[in-house]
């Protein structure tokens, strides 16, 4: 694992799936706290409403597993979760407007790739189906 990884320490609680708000809303906020101790270390910037929106989003409309997000995760929360919750419609569309050119760089940044996405890159450009008939 890289040093920019960002992982949960170890014993913080992850899931939350069915947990009353007393329960959940302490645990985000820690979780949101460790989150921005590491973006500062790292020097990334972080909008902690960001995040804390999101957590919120996949404890209350979601599974309630916080470390575990699909394409389409992501895709509810700014299509539907945003549209309904966050009143603040500016700070969302300047947050993606920010963030669309540096988000493009950083996946096109090989020295990010973890280890399966280097090797199924590698794969595509030698032309090589990842998904060919080996799979099992």
């Amino acid at each position: 694992m890289r040093e920019s990884d960002w992982v949960p320490s170890a014993g913080m609680r992850m899931v939350y799936t069915s947990a009353p708000d007393d329960v959940f809303i302490p645990g985000r906020d820690r979780l949101v706290r460790r989150f921005e101790r590491w973006a500062r270390r790292q020097r990334r910037p972080v909008d902690p409403f960001t995040v804390e929106a999101l957590l919120d989003h996949r404890w209350a409309d979601g599974d309630g597993l916080l470390s575990r997000w699909q394409p389409e995760d992501l895709e509810e929360a700014l299509l539907d979760w945003f549209p309904r919750r966050c009143a603040d419609q500016h700070l969302l569309h300047g947050l993606l407007d920010k963030l669309g050119a540096p988000f493009a760089e950083a996946m096109a940044d090989q020295r990010r790739y973890g280890l399966a996405k280097f090797w199924a890159t590698r794969m595509v450009d030698e032309g090589v189906d990842p998904y060919g008939p080996c799979r099992h």
